[in-house]
């Protein structure tokens, strides 16, 4: 508006908020998903269920991961910016498939056990020299695809419903290799939050009595 073009910072910058927008906005949603009902709004949960909604939540949430480190690259931020967007990206994505394998989540349980007895070890990384590169939970069809180099096999993604929610661990990819070895039992989501709430004020405790003055 000011100076009457279009840079390409300001475009990246619209795009991290554009991918961040859907994921905490749905998380929301879901939390409320009555009272839009009711109110006759047609929020993603109320159309089409919380669980379609899970998914894109996840799926928006690994595109922003993605974006988030784009301003390093470009210039316009440093290693410092990078470090942290990583970081917070990593933690983001842990937590939402936290949510997802949680007691609560209408998730096949196949699928919460895959991730609860996957080392950190357990994941392959597909479509290396193409895009979007993916790391997933080792299975039978992610190993065969981790040979194809001559082709990009988003194509073959497979059926995402068949696999979380059938319980079909080779009807699709299983996106979740990032945080293999992190989530080490399915628990409800009031202990998951509780957990994190936790480990908060002891992070913030120590902080301050690190570096604020006694």
């Amino acid at each position: 508006a000011v100076t009457g073009t279009i840079e390409a910072d300001a475009v990246v910058l619209v795009l991290i908020i554009f991918a961040w927008t859907p994921p905490h906005f749905w998380a929301l949603a879901i939390h409320r998903k009555e009272e839009y009902a009711k109110s006759g709004v047609p929020m993603l949960p109320v159309t089409h269920g919380e669980r379609v909604t899970k998914i894109h939540i996840t799926v928006y949430t690994t595109i922003l991961v993605v974006i988030s480190v784009i301003p390093y690259f470009s210039g316009m931020s440093s290693l410092l910016y990078l470090t942290a967007a990583l970081a917070l990206g990593a933690e983001a994505v842990q937590m939402g498939t936290r949510m997802v394998s949680a007691a609560e989540s209408p998730v096949h349980q196949n699928w919460k056990d895959a991730i609860v007895s996957a080392k950190e070890t357990d994941t392959v990384y597909l479509n290396r020299f193409h895009s979007p590169a993916l790391r997933a939970l080792r299975t039978a069809r992610t190993t065969a695809l981790e040979k194809e180099v001559e082709k990009n096999i988003w194509g073959e993604f497979g059926d995402a419903q068949a696999l979380y929610f059938g319980g079909d661990m080779e009807a699709a990819i299983a996106l979740t290799g990032q945080v293999a070895g992190r989530i080490d039992a399915v628990k409800p989501v009031a202990e998951i939050l509780q957990a994190v709430h936790d480990e908060c004020l002891e992070t913030l405790g120590k902080l301050a009595k690190q570096y604020l003055p006694q």
